[in-house]
């Protein structure tokens, strides 16, 4: 399903923002149609997070899955109460509530006007049954245990990164009213992925998902197959020396958005692999949030 990769624009705007890390930025909440953003991971030691105040929480809930009783646990990170939520999808699971909270993920969405609710997968924390790389049962868990949290509090976005993009995205496909989702090194094409991934640790994961799941083991994780449903604004990053979740597959998976989706942008990372460093990290993602609707 891989389809040529589009060349992607330069640009270079001046930012308030730690310029250390990041040499092209954002000025304002704009995210151009396709950005390149320039990191210098030499230079992430230089930056300290701030951290910002909020109430953590968490809790578990009851769901069934398969005729079969699970249990997911979420956590919630609340500063300001009159904030939306955003669902956070990333690969740090069973971690206390409070340090989850004082993390620089939970923190990018905090210091943007967001409050913070994730779901640890299963196998995780508090999370019953076994981990499946982001497929059917994560999206249950995540389904209802992000239910549980929010209630009747408003929830904007999706953001995953890494294996958190399988289960965000076939997720996102379950609640209306999502005004946007963000994926980042993500996992579109597992086909793609298990031909073209350096990763013998995941090529080695998606032949076990072939032997337990059968034929729609590739089917239920890809969300490339079928991108119906998606929020109508999608914001890719990716990055270019990415040997894990190859940045092919992505640039494959904007072009078909491009095709169904009212609103998508990628932000092309240059001078990063799979996995950035989180202080380069935090500083994409903020410019990202900046960009999006609340």
């Amino acid at each position: 399903m891989s389809k040529t990769s589009k060349t992607f624009k330069r640009f270079s705007v001046s930012i308030f923002c730690y310029t250390v890390i990041l040499t092209a930025c954002a000025t304002a909440p704009k995210f151009d149609d396709n950005s390149s953003t320039k990191i210098d991971p030499a230079e992430a030691k230089n930056f300290k997070l701030k951290v910002s105040s909020s109430k953590a929480k968490t809790g578990t809930v009851d769901y069934k899955f398969k005729n079969s009783n699970f249990k997911s646990q979420w956590v919630t990170c609340t500063g300001n109460t009159k904030d939306p939520f955003v669902a956070l999808f990333g690969t740090q699971d069973g971690v206390e509530a409070e340090k989850f909270c004082n993390d620089w993920m939970a923190q990018a969405a905090l210091q943007n006007g967001l409050n913070v609710v994730a779901v640890n997968r299963p196998g995780k924390g508090q999370s019953s049954g076994k981990d499946d790389f982001g497929g059917p049962l994560s999206v249950a868990g995540a389904l209802d245990g992000i239910k549980a949290a929010v209630g009747s509090n408003p929830l904007v976005g999706f953001w995953g990164y890494d294996t958190g993009t399988i289960t965000a995205t076939f997720t996102a496909k379950s609640f209306s009213g999502l005004k946007w989702l963000i994926l980042g090194n993500g996992f579109y094409d597992l086909e793609v992925v298990e031909r073209t991934s350096k990763s013998d640790a995941i090529i080695k994961t998606i032949a076990a998902l072939k032997v337990s799941d059968g034929d729609l083991a590739l089917e239920q994780r890809s969300i490339a197959w079928d991108t119906a449903k998606l929020p109508s604004r999608i914001a890719l990053y990716h990055s270019r020396n990415d040997h894990i979740a190859p940045k092919a597959q992505a640039d494959s998976f904007n072009d078909q958005l491009r095709t169904i989706q009212t609103k998508v942008t990628f932000d092309d990372i240059e001078g990063g692999d799979h996995d950035l460093l989180w202080q380069s990290h935090f500083q994409i993602a903020a410019k990202i949030l900046k960009s999006l609707p609340r």
